[in-house]
This record gives C-alpha cells, sequence and structure tokens, in this order.
C-alpha cells in the first residue's frame, strides 16, 4: 500500500481509500493493499474510488481478479464514490455483475 492510500478496518468492512489512478503504474499497489485487506476476517472490502479519475485494463483486471477471490473467501466487495466517468466504463464491461457499484454524487 503507498502513503497516500488509507486503510480503515471495523469489524465487520475493511475500507481502502484510494488516491491515485487505478493504472498500470498504480496496480501493484492497489493489489498489495487489498490483498492485506483479504487477510482480516471482515466480511465486506469496501473500495473509495472517489479520487480514481483514470482507470486502464490492468486496472478493471485487478478489479474483476480481486472481486472473484474475494467472493471465493466468503466475502463481498463494494466500489463506492465511483467518478461518472469510471461508471460508464464500469456500466460497459458489465462490472456491477462482479461487485456492487456506487457512484460519486456531483
Amino acid at each position: 500500500m503507498s502513503d497516500s492510500d488509507s486503510l480503515n478496518k471495523n469489524d465487520s468492512e475493511a475500507f481502502l481509500k484510494l488516491e491515485h489512478d487505478l493504472v498500470s503504474a498504480n496496480v501493484n499497489v492497489a493489489k498489495l493493499a487489498i490483498l492485506d485487506m483479504m487477510k482480516e476476517q471482515n466480511k465486506k472490502i469496501v473500495i473509495d474510488m472517489g479520487k480514481v479519475q483514470q482507470i486502464d485494463p490492468y486496472g478493471v483486471s485487478l478489479l474483476v481478479a480481486a472481486s472473484n477471490s474475494i467472493r471465493r473467501s466468503g466475502k463481498i466487495l463494494k466500489l463506492i464514490n465511483v467518478p461518472l466517468s469510471l461508471m460508464e466504463i464500469f456500466d460497459f464491461f458489465r462490472m456491477n455483475k462482479h461487485f456492487a457499484i456506487e457512484f460519486q454524487n456531483a
């Protein structure tokens, strides 16, 4: 996890606030943070994407792979504060079939 990402946990949810775009240069940072969250006993993993402005195929692949792993472990993945520009990409790829997505209110 990078110094700019923040991770918070409570009894039932773990929160990760991404502070950077989800592109090939940053995907490994996000992957490590998600893996850390999966080790916890939390039932739900929530990723705040409010500051993410861009996502590339590596970022999309990371989210789908993370969702599959999280689901296999009996947990739930939820993305919150997703900007409208990213919602359009997620809708195109039907990513709402993989995890819950809440868009960012303008």
